[in-house]
């Protein structure tokens, strides 16, 4: 045991731990997904929603029907929405499910990811803080098990000088947690946070979380797609990079690992929220090397209500801080469960993709290094193969190198 804690079990109400060493609260993964009913017991209401959290990426997303007679509601109506915050840059976007349509504003301090940063700016909570609800700096202490939803789960409570008291509900680690991503031992995996505020020691604000399906990883491909916002800016560069090596069983049957670490890879090299790469796909054309294409999407309009501390550069300044990046060369780290892997780009190997079939050819790419010239003297007689062959190969072969990827650390 990881620690000494007696405890007694009466009619589903537990007793305080007197252990002692209590164990301290789990602290959330940087990324996570989850869905929740939110049940509103004082006003008589349930919401569900779907929640998305990257703190690496510094991006957060919920689904949900607003509520009646919210602000929400008022301001988008009672169909499903997608709301999509940008920590990078402050932005919040809004896109109706139905009609696709797309409303852009500023981050607020609703929002159950942000905290207010220094001066007036809005910033990313930290996985860890996610749980403090109640904005207090008192310890969480362990209060033993109980049982939720006929689930044996480990508790832990901190109260406010203002009336306000947190619970929050562990599974127990003697359970077994079956999923589509994973099963064995659960490890850390929250089921329920409940948030009662008391007036003059009178109830009178109670609220549950009923947390289900628990995810620990990076979130799927297209958790963070803006595309129906773009209208406001149609300027993009469609681009093309090169890997130099021999990555056949690291990225063949593994395409979402490799593709979360290209598209985070992208966004740290050229200085940008990841939210503006987007169509990342992996081809091999020439033995040894993979193609990596991808878009480029300009920054989002300026908006005087936004409260940033960053100022995401323009779609030029962003390629010319990845245009420099791969001259001077680096590598993608691709997280596996057993290790990592570094992928080498190839330097000087950056070029907008239209260039590629420009008549003039690849005289159009800006230099090489002697094996980048080597590698496209090959691409360019197998280039010519291909197309002897036929469209059919080229087409088949690209349809099968593209697969949706969901990925864990």
């Amino acid at each position: 045991m990881d620690h000494l804690c007696v405890l007694l079990i009466v009619v589903g109400v537990a007793l305080p731990c007197h252990g002692m060493n209590p164990p301290r609260l789990p602290t959330l993964p940087p990324q996570f997904s989850l869905h929740q009913e939110v049940i509103d017991i004082s006003g008589k209401r349930l919401v569900a929603s779907t929640e998305i959290f990257d703190y690496h990426a510094k991006l957060a997303r919920t689904d949900l029907v607003p509520p009646p007679k919210s602000d929400l509601e008022r301001r988008f109506g009672a169909r499903p929405v997608t709301i999509i915050g940008d920590f990078n840059t402050g932005y919040r976007y809004v896109i109706d499910r139905w009609q696709r349509n797309c409303t852009m504003g500023p981050l607020t301090v609703q929002s159950w990811a942000v905290q207010t940063g220094p001066g007036t700016y809005v910033t990313m909570r930290h996985s860890y803080d996610l749980f403090d609800q109640v904005a207090t700096s008192a310890a969480y202490q362990y209060k033993g098990q109980t049982q939720i939803r006929n689930l044996t789960v480990d508790q832990w409570t901190k109260s406010s000088n203002s009336g306000a008291e947190e619970k929050v509900f562990i599974l127990a680690h003697d359970w077994t947690s079956v999923s589509e991503e994973s099963q064995g031992p659960a490890t850390d995996i929250p089921v329920g946070l409940s948030i009662n505020h008391y007036e003059s020691g009178v109830l009178a604000f109670q609220q549950m979380y009923h947390i289900y399906d628990f995810y620990k990883g990076h979130p799927e491909r297209t958790a963070f797609d803006i595309k129906d916002c773009f209208s406001f800016n149609n300027e993009y560069k469609t681009l093309m990079f090169m890997l130099e090596g021999s990555y056949y069983y690291n990225v063949y049957g593994k395409h979402e690992q490799v593709y979360t670490a290209v598209t985070n890879a992208i966004a740290v090299h050229a200085k940008v929220s990841a939210i503006r790469v987007t169509d990342v796909q992996i081809y091999q054309t020439i033995p040894l090397y993979l193609d990596i294409v991808f878009t480029l999407r300009d920054r989002p309009p300026k908006l005087d209500n936004v409260k940033s501390e960053s100022v995401e550069p323009s779609l030029t300044e962003a390629y010319e801080n990845l245009d420099a990046a791969v001259d001077e060369g680096f590598t993608i780290t691709v997280p596996y469960k057993n290790g990592t892997k570094d992928l080498k780009v190839l330097l000087s190997s950056l070029w907008e993709r239209q260039k590629w079939y420009s008549k003039s050819g690849p005289s159009q790419l800006k230099k090489y290094t002697p094996g980048a010239m080597a590698g496209l003297g090959i691409g360019m007689l197998l280039l010519g193969s291909v197309l002897g062959v036929g469209a059919a190969a080229f087409i088949h072969k690209r349809m099968n190198t593209e697969v949706p990827y969901k990925v864990t650390e």
